[in-house]
């Protein structure tokens, strides 16, 4: 591939790859002509291939060769073509997004800015998928150009070594693209960013001009629709209305209000931008705001006339209902006229008409005063007003005695009482009324505005009543004048109610003076707060970009700061002030003034001016380190700017001498060196400046936020400082790779020298170990020597690489290549030494790996054949055991098939090296063929056995079938001679006679031809002693044919006697109880019945127990024992009827043993059964004495108590096996009663097993996993100091499987024989935490019925109260009750019968609570072994597993050692870990493994180790080593023995036979019978009587 220089832009380089692309185009189209070349000289190498025949081979050979070679230069170039495609659209890509960004760069500065919100909108989503669609397309470019120069990358690391170089100037000159691309994206992200900040910020003001427009339009709109609505009502319902109404609408204008507040708050805002113009948005703002508040002026009126109307109407509906009263008592009066009587009360009632009507008229004119006399809103207040002084005229004019009385007095007195009832009723009626109805300031500016409105009416009418009553002084003094008799009175009377007033003003005054201090304090609260709002808003929202806000903007916050204290500092002054009058009033009884006073101290406690200057003194100093920032910023990026140029210069001048010159000797190297350090210092001086500049923008830029200027600046300055820094150092780097290449030639030539004289010394050993380690040390030479000639090599092809990257050094290049050459020549020489002793070695070792495995194949046929002769004349005794023994043998044979592979690949091993021309082929040649003899020899000894197990297997077969024939022959004699008795006609003897001659005329000849099988395959099996094998067989035949003749003989004369008729000959035959119940009509057979039960017993472990059980029944009945309800078939249980009585005997019992036991009768006529309990004690059981676990407390007992009574008792329950189990009830009880389970007698804790939930009145019984040992009697007892009450339920878990004793017998008998086999295994592991309980299930089959027995660590598995042991049908189970870490292990159950063995295993983990609770996980604990290292001492070849236990928190971390070197995991030292049990496995170990290996452990709470020795002998020093015996083993120990064996028995059909044998050993021996009595074999001879009576 052809190569460009860097190009400083894309353009550059985008021609550098089409001239690529035009060079290889250049090529593919000579290729052609040159595979024209290739045809034709393979055309001719065929023809020449015809001519010369011999050379076929040589000349098809070079064709495939030449052709190969041609398909991989096709391959090369045409991945090379694909390349330049990929580089010639790569580079068409980076120029059309050069030419993308600058069209976005010309778009960014011409489009203008919107004037609406959709077109502001519009623009800013066109900025956005413009940013979107170059990131789209600048991703695609730089994963292209990413994807290419990997791809020329992976293709330069198989260049050869011109090529690489091409590769890695291309590589830079896509990376330099690359970097461009980047640098071009990152500008025009800036730009990008501004232009969209502008557009945001217009989008804003749009969307702030149309909500400014939409409040403008409701205050015009909807505001002053509202506001022309004048009406007020013409009843009090309907003013009512108008208020809630009015109500509703407030709440509407102060969501108005509230985003008004907003909008100018949001204009503020963008103000305080100097790039943003919002100053028209605020001047529109604040036209609205004043709108607004001439809108709340309108709106309060609007709400005060409201409230006015509302209290007008109700007043006067009551003085019309009032003075409705008043007319029905002047229409219904019965009093004289002109009488006294009359006149009074005519006068009461004038005066109360006057009080009735006074406040509503009153209420009425004020009301009608503040609205227009033309509003037509007020019609209904008018007509009710005129409606009210309506009535009080006509009341008026019915007081006709009253005014009668008055023209009796005089005129002046009458002048005086009118004006003074007037003033005194007004006083009463409006003056004092009004004081006591508005007797509170309220807590808001709105009730103050109304408490000061009603006041200052109220003076104003006090003020004009002035007039009326200087009018009353001078109506009292003409009065006095007069000489009326009551002047004097009515002078008093008049200056009482002068004071009056007076008082009743002065008090006005203090009101008011209160409420205008009051009302003043409540405008600057909300003054403040709104100022308040406003700064707590600036200063909370504006935190970011602090330095675009304009010092204009600042200066108009810092006033508004001012003036907001100032208005702090009055309100302060003003509410002091209210307070000190509020406590000075006097007279005014009335005024409540509490509510106010807690208001102003509320207000002036309040803490947010304290809160909100924080605020701004923090936001103040913000905002003043962020325009010093701003201005730090810019000096800084001015300076950073003047350092880049500098560098530049310095860089530019001292180019020349960093260009790449190295020299070509070291002598000129280090002359270069000398030069370079001179210009270090100004290199140094100039990256210090670069340095400190770094520093200072990483501190600035955490004072602000420096718009993406501080990335640009740094990103300039770390390239001027990588560029400067990487020619220095890439020079230096240069400098010092060419003096330590230099160095290291030297030193390569003496070491290939000193190596080679190594070689010419050395002797080859002949130990196979050794031989390894030679071969091993001089691999590991050749890879050190080897190692550093690539190095050297690598190390000056990395020179000629850092050169040619550089823009200079071609001389170099070249005086280095020289070097290189060199290099390789020495190179070459060290491979064919080292190739040549390699050789030397290899067959070195070949024989000695050949003699190694020759004496361990001769150790292995050694062994092979003692073990074949320890099995000759071993064939068993029985066909299971034959067959046994054959399949043992076949595992045999299988080792020898192994072994013959062995020596198979052993042979064509040596022959191999024959061929090689080993130096030692004779030798080897030799030993080979004595192997092959001594095995050929050995193979036909295992041929000659396996015919002889399959003679044996044929010879216990026909002795089965002999003995089978002898059985039936038996059965057949005994059935004639229960027969013969019932014989009546000579007909019936005659058939008896024919099925006996019928039978041995049938199978005598078969038998006589078995018997001489027999004994032809006896002598070929045991020799001599064959004839004394079969004697007995013959014997018992010749037995039986003599008992056939004997019946024969007897049956003859039973047919003669039946047909002379005598009966005297018959009773020979037949017993004399069956003669007499074939006499006798037969009986009506019962039922059986049971006289006598099963009791339940108690024994200690190893005691005898018999269980009787007795049975009155007409027949003799079928006995049945059950364990469980499962048949009992081992025969550890001895079972045995005579007379009526059942018994079952265990001679030696075991925890194991206790179970429910039954026995079953049955006959023709029905069944009966009878059960009983078996409970074993252990011995071992500790003894600890009693313990309260809970004492005797007082206890007080309540008066009111009820005894508990269930309302939801217990249910039985039946589930099936492994489902939850689920036990509630529900009761009730004063007090709470205690709640206890029960599982039949044994309470029940709650544990891992069962969870117990107790409430007052509720309590349940939880069993996660129920299984059928969980079946029985569940009680619940709940009790209290009154009482107690249970309730109890039958739970049923029903097994996943039915296993019908007599069904599984009966099936079993029909099946044919097969090895046990699992059909469902235990699982491989199984991991449990402490304290829950476990349960490993299998299922096997097989038949006879397999004999099983579990095994933990290979030792068998004793039942216990712990561990419990179900065989229920094919299903075998394991079961332990509460798991603890001793449990660890592995549990293995093993099913065997005389067709097979199986076995299935499970490696259980009881993870203790120590390492799973959570207080543990707090507590560390140093590592500490349970189970330490064992000493060891075993045989070379054998396998060791040294094994450790080890706990600790957190857990420790283990290294194994030995002697004191750290071992890692391989195959030959395997480490493994299971928990806490550590393991460290040699699969087979030698006499250089023994020595001291050791475990450590260590964590951060501290360390522990622990120490073994292992002692290996060597085969030809086998000793035995003597047991050591610990403390512990005080006790003799031996293995069981037997002191008497089982006998041989002969016994009568029906007696029963007792087998016994003493056994002894310690410990105690666990006594194991197999299930079946395959493998041990009794035999039993039935003596057959002469007499045929006897054979019943």
């Amino acid at each position: 591939m052809g190569t460009c220089p860097r190009a400083p832009n894309g353009a550059r380089s985008h021609g550098c790859g089409f001239q690529s692309r035009r060079s290889s185009a250049v090529k593919t189209r000579a290729r052609p002509a040159k595979e024209d070349e290739v045809q034709q000289l393979l055309r001719s190498l065929d023809a020449q291939a015809d001519q010369n025949r011999s050379q076929v081979d040589v000349h098809n050979a070079m064709a495939d060769t030449l052709a190969e070679a041609w398909r991989d230069l096709n391959d090369k170039l045409a991945y090379r073509g694909t390349l330049l495609d990929q580089s010639v659209a790569f580079h068409q890509s980076a120029q059309d997004l050069s030419s993308t960004m600058e069209q976005a760069q010309r778009n960014f500065s011409k489009v203008p800015l919107a004037t609406d919100v959709e077109t502001a909108q519009k623009l800013l989503q066109q900025h956005l998928d413009m940013k979107n669609s170059i990131l789209e397309t600048s991703k695609a470019t730089l994963d292209m150009g990413q994807s290419l120069l990997d791809q020329i990358k992976a293709m330069g690391m198989h260049a050869d070594f011109a090529n690489y170089h091409a590769t890695t100037a291309a590589c830079y000159g896509i990376e330099h693209l690359l970097e461009l691309l980047h640098d071009r994206r990152r500008h025009l992200e800036e730009l990008w960013n501004q232009r969209k900040i502008r557009l945001e910020h217009c989008l804003q003001l749009c969307r702030l001009d149309q909500d400014v427009n939409k409040i403008l339009e409701w205050y015009r709109g909807v505001g002053n629709n509202y506001l022309h609505n004048t009406e007020l009502g013409s009843s009090y319902t309907e003013a009512q209305h108008i208020q809630e109404d009015h109500n509703r609408f407030e709440a509407q204008a102060r969501e108005v209000q509230e985003s008004m507040l907003s909008l100018l708050r949001t204009a503020d805002g963008l103000l305080r931008r100097a790039s943003v113009d919002a100053e028209g948005i605020r001047q529109r703002l604040i036209a609205v705001d004043r709108e607004a508040e001439s809108f709340s002026s309108r709106l309060d009126i609007r709400r005060k006339n409201i409230s006015m109307a509302v209290a007008f109407f109700r007043l006067a509906e009551t003085a019309l209902n009032k003075l409705g009263e008043v007319e029905f008592q002047l229409n219904n009066m019965d009093l004289p006229r002109n009488s006294t009587e009359l006149a009074e009360h005519h006068s009461r009632l004038s005066q109360a008409i006057v009080d009735y009507s006074t406040e509503a008229t009153h209420e009425g004119r004020l009301l009608l005063e503040r609205v227009s006399s033309v509003d037509p809103g007020a019609d209904g207040v008018r007509r009710k007003m005129d409606e009210l002084l309506t009535k009080c005229t006509q009341l008026e004019a019915l007081c006709k005695a009253r005014r009668a009385e008055a023209w009796q007095r005089s005129q002046d007195y009458l002048v005086f009482q009118e004006r003074y009832n007037s003033l005194q009723t007004w006083l009463q009626q409006i003056g004092l009324n009004i004081v006591s109805r508005h007797n509170s300031l309220g807590t808001t500016l709105a009730s103050a505005k109304d408490f000061l409105e009603v006041h200052e009416q109220l003076n104003e009418d006090i003020g004009d009543k002035s007039e009326e009553l200087s009018a009353l002084s001078a109506a009292a003094s003409n009065l006095v004048k007069s000489g009326d008799q009551e002047a004097q009175q009515a002078a008093d009377r008049a200056h009482e109610l002068e004071q009056q007033y007076l008082q009743l003003q002065h008090m006005v005054e203090n009101r008011i003076q209160l409420a205008l201090i009051y009302i003043s304090f409540h405008r600057l609260a909300q003054q403040l707060s709104s100022n308040l709002d406003g700064l707590e808003h600036i200063v909370r929202s504006e935190t970011e970009d602090l330095q675009e806000i304009t010092d204009t903007a600042v200066q108009n916050l810092r006033d508004m700061f001012s003036n907001t204290r100032h208005i702090f500092d009055d309100l302060n002054l003003k509410g002091n002030e209210f307070l000190q009058n509020a406590n000075i009033i006097q007279g005014d009884s009335s005024l409540d003034v509490n509510s106010a006073v807690q208001t102003v101290k509320q207000v002036l406690s309040d803490q947010r001016m304290n809160s909100v200057t924080r605020y701004w003194e923090a936001w103040e100093q913000h905002v003043i380190s962020s325009k010093q920032f701003k201005s730090q910023w810019h000096q800084f990026v001015q300076e950073a700017r003047r350092t880049i140029d500098r560098v530049m210069q310095i860089e530019n001048d001292f180019f020349p001498l960093i260009s790449g010159e190295l020299g070509d000797s070291l002598q000129q190297t280090n002359q270069l060196q000398a030069r370079l350090d001179q210009f270090v210092p100004i290199y140094q001086e100039a990256q210090a400046k670069i340095e400190e500049h770094l520093k200072t923008a990483e501190l600035l830029s955490l004072k602000g936020d420096t718009k993406g200027q501080k990335d640009q600046i740094i990103n300039e300055l770390v390239k001027v400082h990588q560029r400067f820094q990487s020619r220095i150092n890439e020079y230096q780097i240069l400098l010092k790779m060419t003096i330590e290449f230099y160095k290291h030639i030297a030193q390569l030539d003496d070491m290939i020298e000193r190596t080679e004289k190594e070689y010419l010394h050395s002797n080859l050993p002949s130990d196979l170990n050794q031989a390894e380690s030679m071969l091993e040390q001089h691999k590991r030479k050749k890879t050190e020597v080897s190692q550093f000639i690539n190095y050297t090599a690598e190390e000056g092809d990395r020179i000629v690489r850092r050169v040619r990257q550089q823009d200079a050094g071609a001389a170099a290049t070249d005086d280095v290549r020289h070097v290189l050459d060199v290099t390789a020549e020495t190179k070459r020489r060290w491979d064919n030494s080292w190739e040549e002793q390699e050789r030397r070695l290899r067959q070195n070792l070949q024989i000695c790996q050949f003699n190694f495995d020759l004496r361990q194949i001769h150790s292995e046929i050694d062994q092979l054949h003692h073990h074949l002769q320890s099995r000759r004349g071993n064939y068993g005794t029985s066909l299971p055991n034959a067959k046994m023994t054959s399949q043992a043998f076949k595992e045999f044979e299988k080792t020898v098939e192994v072994i013959e592979e062995k020596i198979h690949n052993f042979i064509g091993t040596a022959e191999l090296m024959v061929q090689d021309e080993h130096y030692d082929s004779d030798n080897i040649r030799s030993e080979a063929e004595t192997l092959r003899n001594k095995w050929s020899t050995f193979h036909a000894g295992v041929k000659d056995y396996r015919s002889q197990l399959d003679a044996s297997i044929l010879y216990f077969t026909s002795i089965d079938e002999c003995e089978r024939w002898m059985r039936e022959g038996s059965e057949l004699l005994i059935d004639i001679g229960h027969k013969a008795p019932d014989c009546k006609t000579p007909q019936d003897a005659e058939n008896l006679i024919k099925n006996l001659e019928k039978f041995v005329e049938k199978g005598k000849t078969n038998q006589e031809q078995r018997l001489q099988k027999i004994s032809e395959l006896a002598t070929h099996l045991y020799g001599d002693q064959g004839v004394n094998k079969v004697r007995p067989l013959v014997i018992q035949y010749q037995d039986m044919m003599q008992s056939f003749e004997q019946a024969d003989n007897e049956l003859s004369i039973l047919k003669e006697n039946l047909e002379g008729k005598s009966a005297v000959p018959v009773e020979e035959f037949m017993p004399r109880d069956v003669s007499a119940r074939a006499a006798a009509p037969a009986p009506k057979v019962r039922p059986p019945k049971i006289t006598q039960h099963l009791k339940n017993a108690e024994v200690m472990e190893g005691n005898r127990v018999t269980f009787e059980c007795r049975v009155d029944s007409d027949q003799v009945p079928e006995v049945r024992w059950y364990k469980d309800n499962l048949p009992l078939t081992s025969p550890d249980y001895e079972t045995r009827f005579m007379n009526g009585l059942a018994t079952l005997t265990i001679e030696e019992t075991f925890s194991e043993d206790t179970a429910r036991y039954t026995c079953r009768f049955t006959n023709e006529a029905g069944m009966a059964e009878s059960s009983a309990y078996l409970t074993v004690k252990e011995t071992h059981q500790q003894i600890v004495a009693p313990e309260f676990t809970r004492n005797l407390k007082s206890q007080d007992v309540p008066q009111a108590t009820e005894v508990p009574t269930f309302q939801q008792p217990l249910h039985d329950v039946t589930s099936p096996e492994g489902k939850p189990l689920h036990l509630e009830v529900r009761f009730s009880g004063s007090p709470p009663p205690e709640v206890i389970w029960f599982r039949g007698s044994n309470r029940i804790v709650p544990n891992n097993m069962y969870k117990i939930t107790v409430t007052v009145n509720f309590s349940s019984l939880d069993i996660q996993e129920a299984y059928t040992e969980d079946s029985g009697s569940y009680t619940v007892i709940v009790r209290n100091i009154a009482g107690e009450a249970t309730s109890v339920c039958q739970v049923l878990i029903e097994p996943c499987f039915s296993s019908p004793g007599d069904e599984v017998s009966q099936a079993s008998a029909e099946l044919e024989a097969r090895a046990p086999q699992f059909v469902q295994k235990l699982p491989p592991t199984k991991e449990v935490p402490e304290g829950t309980r476990v349960r490993l299930d299998c299922v096997l089959i097989g038949h006879p019925e397999p004999e099983v027995i579990w095994f933990k660590n290979e030792k068998p598995i004793k039942e216990s109260q712990d561990i419990q042991l179900l065989f229920e049908g094919d299903r075998c189970t394991l079961i332990i009750r509460e798991a603890i870490p001793s449990d660890d292990g592995l549990f293995k159950c093993v099913a065997q019968n005389p067709q097979g063995v199986a076995e299935s295993a499970c490696k259980l983990h009881v993870e203790p609570v120590s390492e799973m609770s959570d207080a543990s996980v707090a507590e560390e604990a140093a590592p500490k072994f349970t189970q330490p290292l064992r000493d060891q001492h075993v045989k070379s070849g054998q396998r060791v597993c040294l094994q450790c236990r080890v706990q600790g928190h957190p857990l420790p971390t283990v290294t194994w050692y030995r002697d004191s070197h750290i071992l890692e995991s391989s195959p030959d030292f395997q480490i493994t870990a299971f928990a806490d049990v550590h393991s460290l496995t040699i699969p087979e170990v030698f006499d250089e493994d023994s020595g001291s290996y050791t475990v450590k452990a260590a964590n951060r709470a501290g360390e522990a180790s622990c120490v073994a020795k292992l002692t290996v002998e060597t085969p030809p020093e086998e000793t035995m080593e003597k047991k050591k015996v610990s403390r512990r083993e005080q006790v003799p120990q031996s293995p069981p023995e037997f002191g008497r064996l089982f006998h041989d028995v002969t016994a009568k059909p029906g007696d029963s036979v007792t087998f016994e044998c003493t056994v002894t050993g310690s410990p105690k021996p666990k006594k194991c019978l197999p299930r079946t009595a395959a493998s041990s074999r009794v035999l039993l001879r039935t003596h057959m009587a002469r007499h045929p009576a006897q054979l019943s």
